[in-house]
């Protein structure tokens, strides 16, 4: 951190530590969700599959 502080000025530093923080944040959210929906998709599979079985027999 000491390098990128002395080669880096003030405002760039500023500005990198910014976009590492929000990168980080999204990349984050973006992990959770995904872990949410696949549980959610688990979760729901039985029912979605009663679901299409039924609208199955109604179009026979």
């Amino acid at each position: 951190m000491q390098l990128i502080e002395e080669t880096m000025p003030q405002e760039n530093l500023e500005q990198l530590i910014n976009k590492a923080l929000n990168f980080y944040i999204k990349q984050n959210l973006s992990e959770n969700l995904k872990e949410e929906l696949r549980i959610g998709a688990i979760k729901r599979a039985k029912r979605d599959l009663q679901l299409a079985e039924e609208w199955y027999e109604l179009e026979e």
